[in-house]
Protein backbone atom coordinates (compact mmCIF):
# COMPACT_ATOMS: atom_id res chain seq x y z
CA UNK A 1 0.00 0.00 0.00
CA UNK A 2 2.91 2.37 0.54
CA UNK A 3 3.84 2.37 -3.10
CA UNK A 4 0.34 1.71 -4.34
CA UNK A 5 1.47 -0.76 -7.00
CA UNK A 6 -1.86 -2.42 -7.69
CA UNK A 7 -2.00 -5.60 -9.71
CA UNK A 8 -4.10 -8.71 -9.95
CA UNK A 9 -2.73 -11.73 -8.14
CA UNK A 10 -3.76 -15.27 -8.98
CA UNK A 11 -4.58 -17.84 -6.33
CA UNK A 12 -1.41 -19.72 -7.37
CA UNK A 13 0.71 -16.57 -6.87
CA UNK A 14 -0.91 -15.98 -3.48
CA UNK A 15 -0.17 -19.55 -2.35
CA UNK A 16 3.46 -19.23 -3.49
CA UNK A 17 3.80 -15.94 -1.56
CA UNK A 18 2.49 -17.66 1.58
CA UNK A 19 4.97 -20.54 1.18
CA UNK A 20 7.91 -18.14 0.69
CA UNK A 21 6.81 -15.98 3.60
CA UNK A 22 6.56 -18.93 6.00
CA UNK A 23 10.14 -19.98 5.15
CA UNK A 24 11.64 -16.48 5.31
CA UNK A 25 13.43 -15.97 8.63
CA UNK A 26 13.94 -12.26 7.93
CA UNK A 27 10.27 -11.49 8.45
CA UNK A 28 7.47 -12.15 10.90
CA UNK A 29 4.05 -11.79 9.26
CA UNK A 30 0.70 -12.15 10.96
CA UNK A 31 -2.84 -12.08 9.60
CA UNK A 32 -5.19 -9.79 11.50
CA UNK A 33 -8.62 -11.23 12.24
CA UNK A 34 -11.47 -9.95 14.37
CA UNK A 35 -11.84 -11.76 17.70
CA UNK A 36 -15.61 -12.05 17.52
CA UNK A 37 -15.90 -13.78 14.14
CA UNK A 38 -12.39 -14.49 12.78
CA UNK A 39 -13.01 -12.11 9.86
CA UNK A 40 -9.70 -11.42 8.13
CA UNK A 41 -9.10 -7.65 7.86
CA UNK A 42 -5.37 -7.21 7.20
CA UNK A 43 -1.74 -8.02 7.95
CA UNK A 44 0.98 -6.81 10.26
CA UNK A 45 4.69 -7.26 9.58
CA UNK A 46 8.15 -7.15 11.03
CA UNK A 47 10.36 -7.53 7.98
CA UNK A 48 14.00 -7.13 7.05
CA UNK A 49 14.81 -8.54 10.48
CA UNK A 50 18.49 -7.80 11.03
CA UNK A 51 19.78 -10.08 13.80
CA UNK A 52 23.23 -8.45 13.77
CA UNK A 53 21.85 -4.97 14.48
CA UNK A 54 18.70 -6.13 16.32
CA UNK A 55 16.43 -4.07 14.07
CA UNK A 56 13.41 -4.64 11.84
CA UNK A 57 11.01 -2.73 9.64
CA UNK A 58 7.38 -2.56 10.79
CA UNK A 59 4.31 -2.16 8.62
CA UNK A 60 0.60 -2.72 8.96
CA UNK A 61 -2.36 -2.88 6.65
CA UNK A 62 -6.07 -2.92 7.35
CA UNK A 63 -7.52 -3.66 3.95
CA UNK A 64 -11.14 -3.55 5.06
CA UNK A 65 -12.01 0.16 5.02
CA UNK A 66 -15.13 -0.55 7.07
CA UNK A 67 -12.78 -1.53 9.94
CA UNK A 68 -10.74 1.70 9.90
CA UNK A 69 -10.99 3.98 12.92
CA UNK A 70 -11.91 1.22 15.37
CA UNK A 71 -8.58 0.97 17.21
CA UNK A 72 -7.35 -2.14 15.41
CA UNK A 73 -4.29 -0.34 14.03
CA UNK A 74 -3.24 0.64 17.54
CA UNK A 75 -3.81 -2.87 18.87
CA UNK A 76 -1.87 -4.55 16.06
CA UNK A 77 0.99 -2.06 16.42
CA UNK A 78 1.27 -2.64 20.16
CA UNK A 79 1.16 -6.41 19.75
CA UNK A 80 3.88 -6.36 17.10
CA UNK A 81 6.09 -4.08 19.20
CA UNK A 82 5.71 -6.55 22.05
CA UNK A 83 6.74 -9.42 19.74
CA UNK A 84 9.65 -7.46 18.33
CA UNK A 85 11.12 -6.31 21.61
CA UNK A 86 10.24 -9.26 23.85
CA UNK A 87 10.20 -12.33 21.59
CA UNK A 88 12.68 -11.34 18.88
CA UNK A 89 15.03 -9.29 21.11
CA UNK A 90 15.06 -6.25 18.82
CA UNK A 91 16.52 -2.91 19.86
CA UNK A 92 15.03 -0.74 17.08
CA UNK A 93 11.83 -1.00 15.07
CA UNK A 94 11.36 1.44 12.22
CA UNK A 95 8.62 2.22 9.74
CA UNK A 96 8.20 4.10 6.49
CA UNK A 97 4.93 6.01 6.39
CA UNK A 98 3.34 8.21 3.75
CA UNK A 99 3.22 11.72 5.21
CA UNK A 100 -0.33 12.00 3.85
CA UNK A 101 -1.52 8.93 5.80
CA UNK A 102 -2.25 10.99 8.90
CA UNK A 103 -4.26 8.31 10.73
CA UNK A 104 -1.48 5.73 10.46
CA UNK A 105 1.19 8.26 11.44
CA UNK A 106 -0.90 9.14 14.52
CA UNK A 107 -1.23 5.45 15.45
CA UNK A 108 2.55 5.03 15.29
CA UNK A 109 3.08 8.17 17.38
CA UNK A 110 0.47 7.00 19.92
CA UNK A 111 2.41 3.74 20.26
CA UNK A 112 5.71 5.51 20.93
CA UNK A 113 7.30 5.95 17.50
CA UNK A 114 9.23 9.16 16.81
CA UNK A 115 9.62 10.84 13.45
CA UNK A 116 13.26 10.71 12.36
CA UNK A 117 12.89 12.60 9.13
CA UNK A 118 11.26 12.92 5.75
CA UNK A 119 12.35 11.12 2.61
CA UNK A 120 11.32 13.64 -0.02
CA UNK A 121 9.54 12.41 -3.13
CA UNK A 122 10.64 8.87 -2.31
CA UNK A 123 7.53 7.03 -3.50
CA UNK A 124 5.62 7.14 -6.79
CA UNK A 125 1.91 6.76 -5.96
CA UNK A 126 -1.26 7.75 -7.76
CA UNK A 127 0.62 9.47 -10.55
CA UNK A 128 2.98 11.60 -8.50
CA UNK A 129 5.95 11.46 -6.18
CA UNK A 130 5.09 11.39 -2.47
CA UNK A 131 7.05 12.12 0.69
CA UNK A 132 7.40 9.50 3.41
CA UNK A 133 8.34 9.72 7.07
CA UNK A 134 10.94 7.43 8.56
CA UNK A 135 9.76 6.68 12.09
CA UNK A 136 11.24 4.48 14.80
CA UNK A 137 10.99 3.32 18.36
CA UNK A 138 13.88 1.99 20.45
CA UNK A 139 13.64 -0.70 23.11
CA UNK A 140 14.41 1.81 25.88
CA UNK A 141 11.62 4.11 24.64
CA UNK A 142 9.21 1.19 24.47
CA UNK A 143 10.07 0.22 28.04
CA UNK A 144 9.68 3.84 29.25
CA UNK A 145 6.39 4.04 27.37
CA UNK A 146 5.24 1.01 29.33
CA UNK A 147 5.13 -1.52 26.55
CA UNK A 148 1.72 -3.10 26.12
Amino acid sequence: MLTGQRRSVSLKDEKEWIKRTLKDKTQFVQAVCLKENDKYIGNVYLKKIDSMNHAAEFSKLIGEKSEWGKGYGTEMTRLMLYEGFNSLGLNRIYAYQLTSNIASVQVNMKCGFSKEGVLRQAIWKDGKFRDIFIMSILREEYEQYGGL
